[in-house]
């Protein structure tokens, strides 16, 4: 009880509130976007110099089409960028001491509501330029049949957050879900004890 009650003293994030991404993760998922844009408007360039190019010669169904894919490729680049920074301005998060909801979506909104006594794994991961920006990912697993997409599985919640967050919420999560399995055991055991001292009540004798 006294374990319980400091962590709820010590709550790093809100209860029955709504929580958006932190502006650091807000950063992280742009550079992300930019890095990968930029990896596309060299590919773009790249399409277009061999075209133009005198000293090369040009096969295949793209000849004659570079300065075409390239302007296909940097439109994508910018539209990248433009989506994922307004996905991660758009999700939102609300904690209870019950369940998790996450809602995330641009143009079409999506509405996650998982319930913590269904956890099954959480977990956190941090990667180079997460580090560099103080973030890191946190997903949650449960025994959803939603999860599997093709031949992986995915997440059925995920979250980028400050890392010291992230730790938090891990462990609240975790420790949460513990507690809720031990009070359903030991719920049901205690049923099942009664039953068996009052078989009169419901519990029937095979003779």
């Amino acid at each position: 009880a006294d374990r319980a009650d400091d962590r709820l003293i010590l709550l790093m994030i809100p209860l029955n509130s709504r929580q958006s991404l932190p502006p650091s993760a807000l950063w992280y998922a742009f550079l992300r976007a930019f890095i990968a844009g930029l990896v596309m408007v060299v590919v773009a360039g790249l399409l277009s110099r061999v075209e133009n190019s005198p000293h090369l010669a040009c096969h295949g169904a793209l000849c004659g089409k570079g300065h075409l894919t390239s302007a296909v490729l940097d439109f994508l680049a910018v539209l990248l960028l433009i989506q994922r920074t307004l996905y991660a301005r758009s999700t939102s998060f609300v904690l209870t001491d019950k369940s998790i909801t996450i809602d995330s979506g641009v143009l079409s909104r999506r509405s996650r509501m998982i319930r913590i006594d269904r956890i099954q794994d959480v977990c956190t991961m941090q990667g180079m330029l997460q580090r560099l920006f103080g973030v890191s990912a946190i997903a949650i697993w449960t025994a959803s049949p939603d999860q599997q997409v093709g031949n992986r599985k995915r997440a059925d919640g995920y979250l980028i957050l400050a890392a010291d967050e992230a730790d938090w919420l891990r462990e609240y999560m975790s420790e949460s879900a513990s507690a809720t399995s031990g009070q359903a055991r030991q719920t049901i055991t205690a049923q099942w004890s009664g039953s068996a001292s009052h078989p009169g009540n419901g519990a029937g004798i095979m003779v």
